[in-house]
């Protein structure tokens, strides 16, 4: 089963790092810099989950889910964010504060954030698909 995920971040560093450390993943990442270029994508092709930053020129993280939720698109979506907090995010969307890689206090283990986030999806699609086989 593939997982194609879209990222969005004008920030190649930013794009550059999440694809670090995400590479022992077995997932397909598509790249845009801007919200603009990912709206073409998103009517181009399909994916399982967009990744996208909120601060950026042109559309913001925010705008450019409300043009994904105009679309009608049923796509799980994740903004990554150092300026926003869970009150500012629209309902379903999940939030990744950044830094999203840091080493957990109470256990002492590594974490990261988007990689756990990822998993989680990943393992939804895999009950909603062995579902509609059963079903």
């Amino acid at each position: 089963m593939s997982f194609k995920i879209l990222l969005v971040d004008d920030e190649k560093l930013v794009r550059r790092a999440i694809l670090r450390c995400l590479r022992k993943m077995p997932i397909e990442i598509i790249e845009a810099e801007s919200g603009e270029t990912a709206l073409g994508l998103l009517k181009e092709q399909q994916f399982d989950l967009l990744i996208t930053d909120q601060k950026m020129p042109g559309l913001t993280g925010l705008e450019l889910i409300a043009k994904v939720k105009e679309l009608l698109l049923a796509l799980p979506i994740v903004i990554l964010s150092a300026h926003l907090d869970e009150q500012q995010i629209p309902i379903g969307i999940g939030l990744i504060p950044k830094p999203w890689e840091f080493k957990d206090e109470e256990t002492g283990q590594e974490r990261n954030l988007i990689q756990e986030k990822i998993e989680k999806i990943q393992a939804i699609k895999a009950i909603q698909i062995f579902l509609k086989v059963v079903l």
